[in-house]
């Protein structure tokens, strides 16, 4: 009885980890800049964050959308734990991926930034 009574404790706490592991994977690191740019998003102009994907990316990319919970401020530069969640049937004009912030790790102010 106490060997089936493990076995199961066992069991759960591996599909409790498993379900840990699985959330983790949609989280990355991502660098903001301190400055946003004039982007083409469809058939509209707005202006994009500029982000790093890795911290040793050396240019800057247009970010298209918006990250749920973060608000941006000119000036300062961002890193960022954030999370992907895929949206099942956006509309044609919208993203399939959606971004949501966890953890701002830092911001720091640029004194060059326009």
């Amino acid at each position: 009885m106490t060997i089936r009574i493990l076995m199961m404790i066992s069991i759960m706490g591996i599909m409790l980890s498993a379900c840990n592991l699985n959330k983790k994977a949609n989280e990355k690191t991502i660098y903001i800049g301190a400055e946003t740019k004039p982007c083409s998003a469809g058939v509209m102009q707005k202006e994009c964050l500029q982000v790093k994907w890795t911290e040793d990316q050396k240019e800057w990319e247009f970010f298209y959308d918006d990250i749920e919970g973060f608000p941006y401020v000119k000036g300062y530069e961002y890193e960022l734990i954030i999370s992907e969640e895929n949206v099942e049937n956006p509309p044609a004009d919208a993203s399939s991926v959606k971004y949501k912030l966890i953890k701002e790790v830092s911001k720091k102010k640029v004194s060059n930034a326009q």
